[in-house]
């Protein structure tokens, strides 16, 4: 085997890119993240799920244009990685979602002063022991 052979092969599995298609998906992504701006606040109430759809879809145009997922034409190491990738954000988002609501909810009922104290003393239910 002779090493122009080796170079055509080597150059056929790698992913085509292009100044074009770099363009392209910043425009998207440009495009994507103004228009979360400007929906956001008409929606009111449904404003965090149109952001969330609006995150998926340019990690749609990142991963298509930028990282050229689904143009390679050898094994299936892409869809590992974007299925990896989306076992990491499930964790990032349900993590915070869980760490947030536990706050929420353990700074929801904060005790008053009539509360920690009967008649100038701790009340018993307060006391270290």
């Amino acid at each position: 085997m002779n090493h122009a052979s080796t170079h055509s092969h080597v150059s056929e599995a790698l992913p085509e890119s292009s100044f074009f298609s770099y363009a392209v998906g910043f425009v998207f992504s440009i495009l994507l993240t103004l228009g979360s701006f400007e929906v956001a606040p008409l929606l009111g109430t449904f404003a965090p799920f149109a952001i969330v759809v609006g995150a998926l879809l340019q990690l749609f145009v990142q991963l298509v244009f930028f990282l050229h997922l689904g143009r390679e034409r050898g094994p299936k190491w892409n869809l590992g990685i974007f299925m990896f990738t989306l076992v990491i954000i499930g964790i990032l988002i349900g993590g915070t979602l869980w760490i947030m609501s536990n706050l929420a909810h353990l700074h929801m009922h904060s005790p008053t002063t009539d509360d920690l104290y009967r008649n100038g003393i701790v009340a018993p239910a307060n006391e270290l022991k």
